[in-house]
């Protein structure tokens, strides 16, 4: 991890409304079964209250979906990741 000091007003643009996309995993060992669910139109504390109310006491990913410079869609994991990914 790299950290440095930065200047607030070098962003050119902002979006405070955005889609989020949730994993909610169920099973345990090595593979587990997923349900996936988009929240459009969502602040971050929006889509994790949603996804901690939905998953209770299962394990849950939350990411930020965005589109790259050729327009292929993607993701950005803002809380864990995909639990059957090769660590």
């Amino acid at each position: 991890m790299h950290v440095e000091e930065s200047d607030e007003r070098d962003n050119q643009w902002e979006r405070h409304r955005n889609t989020f996309r949730v994993y909610i995993f169920a099973g345990h060992g090595e593979a587990h079964s997923v349900s996936t669910f988009d929240i459009a139109d969502a602040t971050f504390s929006e889509a994790r209250t949603w996804a901690e109310d939905k998953a209770v006491d299962r394990m849950y990913s939350l990411a930020l979906v965005s589109t790259d410079e050729r327009g292929r869609r993607g993701l950005a994991w803002l809380i864990g990741g995909d639990a059957n990914d090769v660590p």
